[in-house]
């Protein structure tokens, strides 16, 4: 393995997998996330298995990667160590949105599959301050995360970008990721620029469970590859099942109560990284 995508959760990461997988010198599972040293089944197997499975079709000469944002789930992680352990030299790059927003979308996705009932307001008055948080919350705490994988990593090898850059001057940032993992700059995939996994809530909130039910679809898809099946079913819930819908404003009450909570964590990252967030909330201290 060449490189890992590590995050975060909800900050372009799709997009830049779908650029990456169109580079012709670079190979990546045709699923996005497919996370191993996280996933405890996986890991217990066996990196082997976990090659075999994922890259057993990659080109000799290829460089290969991961796009798996869940290595950047939450501090206090056993992932850095692991990956460390096994790949003491791989090149991780980290793509980070304002922890405000991040916090938002992926609260939305949350409730767009019914395992967040309650309203966002509610959930940052009720959990903010306490122990155990939410991951909508905790996978915004970059400083904690990255500051793990620099306890294990000289610091030339994690390379990080903002969303905000991607969005803006994707070239820029393209080139940056092919000087890191040590290709010619000036690719350019025709779909740069687009942007994959938009928010939104269900089109037919009612559909997959309807077709769960469905015997003869049940068998048919199992029937297809493991592979083929996290594609499909990815599409469905990702994209063929969501009305994409522009994110409604945030209370400022709340974004300054997000702010505030925050603030110690991007003072660290912004220490341990040697530069500013672009986020104008933050840069006023």
């Amino acid at each position: 393995m060449d490189f890992l995508v590590i995050g975060a959760l909800k900050s372009g990461t799709t997009s830049l997998f779908h650029y990456l997988r169109n580079h012709p010198q670079i190979y990546v599972p045709p699923e996005k996330e497919v996370p191993f040293f996280s996933n405890e089944k996986r890991f217990a197997i066996g990196w082997d298995s976990y090659f075999r499975e994922f890259f057993s079709e990659a080109p000799a000469d290829a460089i290969l990667g991961t796009v798996t944002p869940q290595y950047m789930e939450r501090p206090s992680s056993f992932v850095p160590q692991r990956i460390f352990q096994l790949m003491p030299r791989i090149k991780l790059i980290a793509l980070l949105r304002n922890p405000i927003d991040r916090a938002f979308s992926h609260y939305r996705m949350e409730s767009r599959f019914n395992r967040e009932p309650r309203k966002f307001e509610e959930a940052a008055a009720s959990d903010l301050g306490k122990e155990k948080l939410k991951i909508y919350f905790t996978a915004g705490q970059y400083g904690a995360m990255l500051d793990q994988f620099l306890d294990y990593f000289p610091r030339e090898q994690l390379l990080v970008h903002f969303t905000d850059a991607l969005e803006e001057t994707p070239e820029k940032v393209l080139d940056s990721i092919m000087a890191h993992l040590g290709l010619a700059t000036g690719f350019r995939p025709l779909n740069l620029g687009k942007r994959y996994h938009v928010g939104g809530r269900q089109r037919f909130p009612v559909l997959v469970p309807f077709v769960k039910k469905i015997t003869p679809l049940k068998r048919l898809y199992r029937t297809l590859p493991l592979s083929s099946r996290r594609v499909i079913w990815g599409w469905v819930t990702n994209e063929g099942n969501v009305k994409r819908e522009t994110a409604p404003p945030l209370d400022p009450a709340v974004r300054l109560q997000l702010r505030d909570f925050y603030l110690p964590d991007i003072v660290r990252m912004e220490s341990l990284l040697g530069k500013k967030v672009p986020w104008k909330e933050f840069r006023s201290f």
